[in-house]
């Protein structure tokens, strides 16, 4: 059953956003904010060479034409500016591309060889062409130049402070609310918050116990905590009022 990621407006004060396994509600416009760990360095180890590569628009290689942002950018675009190892891959449900910035999760061969890391890539307007700027789980955005208005877009930036609804949270905290088994950890680039609500996939320490479920977590600015809510890949939003409206 593959993991269903519905958009919900939360009702008090009608914010929208996107977290993943929210059920029962309209679809609206997501602002998915990223929510970084530990600097963990994920992927591949790069093939030499560096030169950037020329745009072709689209998640997965399609044909659409992109902006002077270079957004949206396919996976095969990023696939050549990544320089990845031999089996390694972009991939390109994970695009997220704003204001000439780029992230992607690497897929790798095998399960073992997976980690939970993004790479990070420029686009230059003058030539059209991309390059790969960083790699990891946890990237000082800031530092790297990325403007503060891509980051709520691109995940895995972790120079931003916390505000009062606890967004951004890192895998770090996430990964203490939850209380995961050994073995088991918050997976940083998969990471939603918005309005002191959080959702984020648990990896398994191995591929057969992989499920596609997401765990909703819940911030109290008086104790400036997270705690667990609910846990699945079908969540009823509307059993912890986060819809603003529902069947």
């Amino acid at each position: 059953m593959r993991l269903r990621a519905h958009l919900f407006a939360v009702a008090a004060g009608a914010a929208l956003f996107g977290l993943a396994a929210c059920d029962g509600q309209d679809a609206v416009a997501p602002q998915a904010a990223p929510a970084p760990s530990a600097s963990v360095a994920a992927g591949p180890a790069p093939k030499t060479g560096t030169s950037p590569i020329v745009s072709t628009a689209g998640n997965g290689g399609s044909a659409r034409t992109a902006g002077t942002s270079g957004c949206p950018v396919s996976a095969t675009t990023l696939q050549r500016a990544a320089h990845l190892s031999d089996g390694w891959r972009i991939k390109a449900s994970s695009i997220r591309c704003a204001k000439g910035w780029a992230t992607a999760e690497p897929l790798a061969p095998t399960a073992a060889q997976q980690g939970d890391g993004v790479i990070l890539f420029k686009y230059t307007a003058a030539t059209h062409t991309w390059k790969k700027k960083a790699e990891g789980s946890s990237l000082d955005c800031a530092a790297l130049g990325v403007p503060a208005g891509a980051t709520a877009t691109l995940g895995a930036c972790a120079h931003s402070a916390p505000s009062d609804d606890g967004c951004p949270v890192s895998a770090t905290t996430l990964q203490r609310a939850a209380h995961l088994s050994d073995g088991w950890r918050i997976k940083a680039s998969s990471i939603r918050c918005a309005k002191g609500w959080a959702t984020a996939e648990p990896l398994a320490p191995t591929a057969a116990q992989q499920g596609d479920g997401v765990i909703l977590f819940k911030y109290t600015a008086a104790t400036h905590t997270w705690k667990k809510k609910a846990e699945g890949s079908s969540i009823d939003c509307a059993t912890y009022g986060l819809c603003s409206h529902q069947d």
